[in-house]
């Protein structure tokens, strides 16, 4: 590896306003000193071209096909020997690029690093801390890696191949996805690297918690992950028959389950559509049983007992939710 290899950040962006200046600060105070840093926008009218030409951003502005385009045209822009993606609300911390790239020279064999995330939501704090160690049963779970502040090798990207301009929200789930899936090695770089932000103008506030998990089944999918693809996909039908109060709308449910068979049947695989109604009615039990009103009407249903994952799934909850009533009538 060489000593200081160059890492080229892509920042995606179309109109962003004035919180594109935060992100370009934070890349050009990096500490490590090999940094190249790329705009992609999409034709923006606010003033963002010419911000970027008064910081010297090398970038190109013109119309494209979403995010994930914008991306690829990105990272085949860049020249460094590591990638990685910068949305313009987020901000890398000062030491984030000098951490990582610490982390993969003591580890030469690694394709790709990550590590912690702070996120915020108004006043709201938390901190993402991502496994150390990565399973297949994390990633059946969704996506346990925050992308800001991951970097992927040059060669380890040239292996599993481009982002999927079909996805539109879960492109870094897919990616993590295909690195996994090829056995490309990682490392976890325990230290925080990254702030993301939540705010009302951003995608992952406006878009629907539904459509993530309908674009991470759909990943699922196409690696061949039938059965954990059938899950997700249940459970993305369960979130969007959801309604404001907690509770799951029934007719509604019935038919999120089979709009969403038919998008994904035009995808490689077939899934098994009892699978996907389980899962459906596994999850619309569990919002029963923590939503308000709370609402046993699902948890009484055959479907959510009829496949082994949703039955473990359902026990664990319905255990977890008598414990939690239980603790509360003793501190009352």
């Amino acid at each position: 590896m060489k000593d200081k290899p160059l890492v080229s950040i892509v920042t995606p962006c179309l109109e962003p306003g004035d919180r594109l200046a935060r992100c370009l600060d934070s890349v050009a105070a990096q500490t490590y000193p090999a940094v190249e840093h790329i705009v992609v926008d999409g034709g923006s009218t606010d003033g963002t071209v010419e911000l970027l030409r008064s910081r010297g951003v090398r970038y190109v502005s013109e119309p494209d096909n979403g995010q994930t385009d914008a991306l690829n045209k990105g990272f085949a822009l860049a020249t460094g020997d590591w990638l990685g993606w910068l949305n313009a609300d987020d901000v890398l911390t000062p030491h984030a690029i000098e951490l990582v790239i610490d982390a993969v020279r003591a580890a030469p064999e690694a394709g790709w690093a990550y590590g912690d995330c702070t996120m915020r939501l108004g006043d709201t704090v938390h901190q993402w801390t991502p496994p150390r160690e990565l399973t297949v049963r994390m990633f059946e779970r969704g996506n346990p890696i925050p992308q800001p502040g991951a970097l992927v090798a040059r060669w380890a990207l040239e292996r599993v191949g481009p982002l999927d301009e079909e996805l539109h929200l879960a492109m870094d789930y897919d990616l993590w996805l295909r690195l996994f899936d090829a056995g490309v090695p990682y490392v976890s770089v325990p230290e925080t690297l990254s702030v993301f932000e939540l705010h009302e103008a951003s995608k992952s506030v406006g878009m629907p918690g539904s459509e993530f998990l309908f674009e991470e089944s759909i990943s699922l999918l196409e690696r061949g992950w039938l059965r954990a693809a059938a899950l997700t996909l249940g459970r993305a039908a369960a979130g969007a028959a959801r309604q404001d109060s907690g509770a799951t709308d029934r007719d509604r449910l019935d038919t999120e389950i089979r709009g969403m068979l038919a998008r994904a049947t035009t995808r490689n695989g077939e899934l098994d559509a009892g699978l996907v109604r389980a899962a459906a009615y596994a999850q619309a039990a569990e919002n029963g049983l923590f939503g308000r009103p709370r609402s046993l009407s699902y948890l009484l249903r055959r479907e959510p007992w009829t496949a082994a994952e949703t039955r473990r799934g359902l026990a664990a909850v319905v255990v977890r939710s008598l414990f939690g009533r239980l603790r509360k009538a003793l501190r009352a």
